[in-house]
């Protein structure tokens, strides 16, 4: 994976007797950009009724329309889209469907580029290209399951120097700039991690799931997750250490082996 660049081309051309020469550039600068491996994850991951983060909601932040609940009267504010037409006629006046509020469809990979607890003593690039792939793999499954997907890194990307925040979205060009970024990212770390992630929690949307791709689980990291559990944000995580990361109350957690050989 990585990001490289190429040109510009330059040839040089002679005649058969070598009397004349010329040369000039014949394509200009490029880049090319390999995108990460994806993982084998476990079948499993996280429950089945709550894969990605998406349940249902005491407090409604917006309605799915996939999840419709019943019907009501029609109401101003209400869209004109959703009158149900076989109700209305049913009763005579216009009746409108009722959604299942849910808290979010925001999902947010948290990548920890450090792989040892000191982050200046260097990296280690197994564990490195093992977070990057699990991480493509989750935007892709996310993206592909019709979920609003975002990135953040206290990582850089190369050339870059500083971490990165790519917000939740689900438009085309989603999926390319999330790999994009995973392809590019260097284990060139500019904060701590709990630091980081307490940092940028309240720039992202409240009902977002945070899911931490991990190859420490530091009582540092620990904490930072209890405390955005505490304030209400949905978090999950997904370690990569030697060892399970200990029992976290309200947040699920998997525990991946860090060995590479189960890429996809």
């Amino acid at each position: 994976r990585g990001i490289y660049a190429l040109g510009p081309a330059e040839a040089l051309s002679t005649d058969p007797f070598a009397l004349f020469h010329d040369s000039g550039s014949v394509a200009p600068p490029d880049r090319l950009v390999v995108y990460p491996r994806r993982r084998a994850l476990p079948a499993s991951g996280f429950a089945s009724d709550d894969p990605f983060g998406s349940r249902r909601a005491l407090r409604r932040l917006f309605d799915d329309p996939n999840l419709p609940m019943g019907i009501r009267a029609y109401g101003p504010g209400d869209s004109f889209r959703d009158v149900h037409w076989p109700a209305t006629a049913r009763t005579g006046q216009l009746q409108t469907r009722v959604y299942q509020p849910v808290a979010g469809l925001d999902i947010v990979v948290c990548v920890n580029a450090a792989t040892y607890d000191r982050h200046w003593e260097g990296y280690d690039p197994e564990r490195t290209e093992a977070l990057v792939e699990t991480s493509a793999t989750l935007v892709t499954e996310a993206l592909e399951a019709g979920h609003r997907v975002g990135l953040i890194s206290n990582g850089s990307i190369a050339r870059s120097g500083r971490p990165f925040r790519i917000p939740p979205s689900r438009s085309p060009g989603q999926l390319s700039l999330l790999l994009e970024c995973l392809a590019g990212l260097t284990p060139i770390v500019r904060a701590p991690f709990a630091t980081f992630l307490l940092s940028e929690a309240p720039l992202l949307s409240y009902g977002s799931t945070l899911i931490v791709v991990t190859a420490l689980t530091p009582p540092s990291i620990l904490e930072a997750l209890l405390q955005l559990r505490a304030h209400g944000r949905r978090a999950k995580l997904i370690s990569l250490a030697e060892d399970p990361p200990p029992f976290l109350p309200g947040i699920a957690s998997l525990h991946l082996a860090p060995a590479s050989g189960d890429r996809a």
